[in-house]
């Protein structure tokens, strides 16, 4: 992929001023110690913009129920370092910014608990004005749960659904692939930085998604792939949804992460029952037992989303064949940086009515150009202040990670792939173990260990103790 002028409106160079005003408040308030989702949504439900809320800091105890720390550590000013490195960055990378005052953030996100402030985004917008359906499942994937999640997705699509996953490999790559075929298309939610593309092989798909689909990312420009941000990103991907359907997990699958958001977030449970013996199954039949709706078929899903929209279940079906999507031709991506794991960067490792259109399950077109509400007023940063210099447009490429054709009769501990499994083993039997020690034990390079023990941690079979030690969860 190659760099490309994306100055346009949205992105920092081409934001008005009462845009750039909010923008630096929102940093204000995402760099200051101790303020986290949960407490922007406090300020954000009393206070019509993050700019109105900064304003009238001496009243957040009185009028959001701020602890009076946090408004004092507010005002010690300690977030303008960092506010202004990501201000840079932003202007750097050139990716669009989604503010909360932009009328196309979507309010099905701004209800959730702990909503990102804004969104870094290339791509099409006005999906986010469509119905979705969030689609996760196994990295390592049987054949049946490929077909599947490539029929369902498809036909969701093709229903003018949108579906919203997380460029992970396995079942998410299927279903952004799938998405991409007819009108409904895709939103991917990254738990890196809007320019660094993790797992690097997808590469090419994020290409595609950003050209037909929709990148979005909270994490600032730079940010490599660490593992606490994956279970971050998955509550968007929740959010973003009506309803989250998972294909194919194993009993402690990252992509059960995501079911429990949409639980939390009072989102319908979609889950495919499989085969019994098949351990990539056994997270989706707990997920039943649990009460998720089982899926046979596209239209269980519309049947249950829906009255949630306004439509009559009974009209709105999936075709009997799915005709492929016209591609648009849209301006390619940012350029965006591949890694392989922590560091790695450093390292070098029916006649029933079908819904057509991208946005007529939502019953609009998409948005018009609009600009984000708030004062005119400048916050100490002109447009002499940024540093637009372009960023190094090369792609790091790294090896594809192959994945077995059929995990269901593979001896594996859930969902593990055999590099995680003999790295488990060495770490299982141990209080804890340095990863100096793990290289050693198991005769790795440690940018391989840091690859697979990111891995681990986002399945929440290991955590990492101070001083890069690491220890098994069993």
């Amino acid at each position: 992929m190659q760099r490309t002028d994306v100055s346009a409106a949205f992105s920092l160079g081409g934001m008005n001023d009462a845009q750039r005003t909010e923008f630096w408040a929102s940093l204000a308030l995402r760099h200051t110690s101790r303020l986290g989702p949960r407490t922007w949504k406090k300020l954000l439900e009393v206070y019509p913009s993050p700019y109105s809320a900064v304003l009238d800091v001496a009243n957040w105890v009185e009028r959001a129920g701020v602890s009076a720390r946090m408004v004092s550590e507010y005002r010690s000013e300690r977030w303008r370092g960092p506010a202004r490195e990501e201000w840079n960055a932003a202007g750097k990378a050139g990716w669009r910014i989604l503010l909360w005052t932009d009328p196309r953030y979507p309010n099905r996100l701004k209800e959730i608990t702990d909503p990102p402030i804004f969104l870094y985004y290339m791509g099409d917008a006005g999906l986010l004005a469509n119905p979705g359906v969030g689609v996760v499942g196994s990295r390592l994937c049987s054949r049946d749960g490929i077909a599947t999640t490539r029929d369902l997705c498809r036909r969701l699509s093709a229903s003018g659904v949108t579906t919203v996953s997380g460029l992970a490999r396995g079942i998410d790559s299927e279903a952004h692939k799938a998405a991409l075929e007819s009108w409904g298309s895709t939103i991917a939610v990254l738990g890196t930085g809007p320019d660094c593309i993790y797992p690097p092989e997808n590469a090419d798909l994020h290409a595609r998604i950003c050209d037909d689909g929709l990148v979005l990312s909270e994490f600032p420009p730079g940010t490599m792939p660490e593992a606490r941000n994956f279970p971050m990103r998955n509550r968007i991907i929740s959010g973003l949804s009506l309803g989250v359907l998972v294909v194919e997990a194993a009993k402690r699958s990252g992509s059960l992460i995501t079911a429990r958001h949409a639980l939390d977030q009072g989102r319908e449970v979609f889950a495919v029952p499989g085969r019994v013996q098949a351990r990539t199954s056994s997270g989706c039949h707990d997920l039943i037992r649990q009460g998720a709706k089982a899926v046979f078929a596209c239209d269980d899903v519309l049947v249950e989303i829906a009255p949630l929209i306004g439509i009559n279940a009974d009209e709105w079906k999936t075709p009997e064949e799915v005709a492929p999507r016209q591609r648009r031709v849209t301006p390619p991506s940012p350029a965006a940086r591949t890694f392989t794991g922590r560091h790695a960067a450093e390292q070098d490792e029916s006649g029933a009515t079908v819904l057509q259109g991208r946005n007529a399950a939502a019953g609009r077109g998409a948005p018009k150009r609009t600009t984000a509400a708030g004062m005119g007023v400048g916050m100490g940063w002109s447009a002499d202040d940024e540093d637009c210099e372009h960023m190094d447009a090369a792609v790091r490429s790294a090896g594809c990670h192959r994945v077995p054709a059929d995990v269901a009769s593979m001896s594996l501990t859930d969902d593990m792939t055999p590099d995680e499994l003999e790295l488990f083993k060495a770490l299982s039997g141990r209080e804890t173990m340095h990863i100096d020690d793990l290289c050693r034990a198991l005769d790795w390079q440690a940018s391989k260990a840091s690859a697979v023990l990111l891995m681990l941690e986002v399945q929440g079979a290991v955590r990492q103790l101070p001083g890069m030690h690491y220890s098994a969860i069993v």
